[in-house]
Formats: C-alpha cells, sequence, structure tokens
C-alpha cells in the first residue's frame, strides 16, 4: 500500500496565482493570516500580502502569525535534508511537494511595507510544549504581526498602498533566545 501511495505523490509545486475573494477592495477591517503565508510558493507570500491589504479599508489590520526563524520545524528541516527553495534562504521544499518558510521579524517589516501596511506589533512568541505522555518538548518559534493599512494610502505604481513619503527600511534577522536560554 505504500509504494501505491510513493507513486501518487509529487515534489513539484504549480504555481499558485493569487485569486482575489469575493469581498470587493476596501470591504474589510480585518485580514487574518494565521499559518498560511508560510506554506505559499515562491514570492505569492507577497502576492497574498498585497491581496490582502488591497481589502481592507483605510486603517485596517492583517493579523500575521506564522513560523519563525529557529522554529524546531526550521531546524528539523535543515538537520533531516528538505530541499531548500532556489532564491529563498529560509523555504524549504518537504517531501510529498510541501512548500514551508520561515519567517524573522524583518522578513515580516520587508513584506509589510511591500504591501503598503505600516508594522504596529511585531514579535516573536517562543513557546516551550511539553507532551507528557509521549515524554517530549517542543521548542516553537512563532513570528506574531498586526500590520495596519495608513488612513491615508495613496495608489503605488506596483498596486500596492504606500503612505505618502513612507520610506522600506531592510533589517537583518534579529536574534532569537530559545526558552532555554540559548541564542541562536
Amino acid at each position: 500500500a505504500a509504494a501505491g501511495l510513493g507513486g501518487r505523490l509529487s515534489v513539484e509545486v504549480p504555481s499558485s496565482p493569487v485569486v482575489a475573494c469575493g469581498g470587493g477592495v476596501g470591504q474589510f477591517d480585518v485580514v487574518m493570516a494565521l499559518f498560511t503565508l508560510s506554506a505559499i510558493p515562491g514570492q505569492d507570500d507577497l502576492a497574498l500580502l498585497r491581496s490582502a491589504a488591497s481589502h481592507l479599508r483605510p486603517g485596517g489590520a492583517v493579523l500575521f502569525r506564522d513560523h519563525g526563524l529557529y522554529d524546531m520545524r526550521h531546524l528539523r528541516d535543515a538537520r533531516r535534508g528538505a530541499t531548500p527553495v532556489e532564491g529563498h534562504r529560509q523555504a524549504f521544499l518537504r517531501p510529498g511537494g510541501m512548500h514551508r518558510r520561515y519567517y524573522s521579524v524583518g522578513d515580516v517589516a520587508q513584506m509589510a511595507a511591500g504591501a503598503g501596511l505600516e508594522v504596529e506589533e511585531s514579535r516573536y512568541l517562543c513557546i516551550r510544549l511539553r507532551n507528557q505522555a509521549k515524554d517530549v518538548t517542543m521548542d516553537r518559534v512563532y513570528v506574531h504581526a498586526v500590520l495596519r493599512k495608513p488612513a491615508g494610502a495613496t495608489a503605488a505604481s506596483d498596486g500596492s498602498k504606500t503612505p505618502a513619503g513612507a520610506q522600506t527600511v531592510t533589517s537583518g534577522a534579529p536574534a532569537v533566545v530559545h526558552p532555554g536560554g540559548v541564542a541562536a
């Protein structure tokens, strides 16, 4: 039975075009992106965030939470030899074709700027989970952010919304301190 399943799995991930939702531009106060963008292949994570931003009313927010750098899954993907995605330093193609990306707070700030959103709040959530039944401890790292559409947003040449006079600031990935106190 397992051999039959292997023949049906593919390691190719087809391009996934972003399809606008039916709500219309500027109709929503909040868009939630919870563990979603990390599974989108290629640069489509930014395209999806831009689409989400276009559906927000001025002053609306994208609530973002996703896998962070040095999460236990990130370390496991790197250790077990998951295929790195070319052109993406923290993205992997997993067996079966599943895509997984890991974000830093700097990555989220860059994407927010590219989507015409301002970072209102952004931080790492470092959580130690304990499964007593299996005697397993799991160190999880998530990135949490509130990304706000500026009240005075204007149209940009790429179709995204940016506040007048805004500048994009690029920063490196900050150090992450795990619950055990080890800096990565």
